[in-house]
C-alpha cells in the first residue's frame, strides 16, 4: 500500500511537519537519520521527503545523503537515489579507513570492492589506496 505523503505531512524550509501540527518532526535514530511514527509504524524522514518531491522509491533502491555528516541533512537537495551495495561500498570503518581498504601485516594497504569483492591490490600508502577505492567506486557506481 503506497501512502499520499502530500495528506499526511508537509515540507517547510527542509524539514517535515504533521498536517495539523505546528511541530517539526526532528527525531533521530542512532545512525543520526531523522524519522516519525505514522499509523503505529516508523518511517524515515528522508525517504518521505524523496517521495513527496519525486514520487515512490523504485524497488531495489534506496534514499541516500550527499554529504554523509552527522546528523545527516534530509533537505531535498541533499538526497538522491542507490542501491544497497552501493551505499555499503562508501562506508568507513570503525578505524576511519574505507570500508574498501584494509592495513595488511607489512604496513601496506589493500583494497577490495564491489559485491564479488574484486582485488584492486596492494598499495605502499592509504591515499594512493583510497585513491585507487574512490576510482573504482566511480567506475562501478558512478560517483
Amino acid at each position: 500500500m503506497t501512502i499520499d505523503w502530500h495528506k499526511v505531512v508537509y515540507y517547510k524550509d527542509g524539514i517535515l511537519y504533521k498536517h495539523g501540527r505546528h511541530r517539526p518532526l526532528l527525531a533521530r535514530d542512532g545512525h543520526g537519520a531523522m524519522m516519525f511514527n505514522y499509523n503505529h509504524k516508523t518511517y524515515k524522514t528522508a525517504r518521505v521527503i524523496w517521495e513527496l518531491f519525486n514520487g515512490p522509491v523504485p524497488e531495489g533502491m534506496c534514499v541516500a545523503y550527499k554529504d554523509r555528516t552527522r546528523p545527516l541533512d534530509p533537505r531535498i537537495g541533499n538526497l538522491y537515489l542507490q542501491t544497497r551495495s552501493q551505499i555499503a561500498g562508501k562506508r568507513k570503518s570503525k578505524r576511519g579507513v574505507n570500508r574498501n581498504v584494509k592495513p595488511t601485516a607489512n604496513g601496506k594497504f589493500v583494497v577490495h570492492i564491489g559485491t564479488a569483492d574484486k582485488h584492486l591490490g596492494t598499495f605502499d600508502t592509504l591515499e594512493s589506496a583510497r585513491a585507487a577505492a574512490a576510482a573504482a567506486r566511480v567506475r562501478l557506481y558512478g560517483d
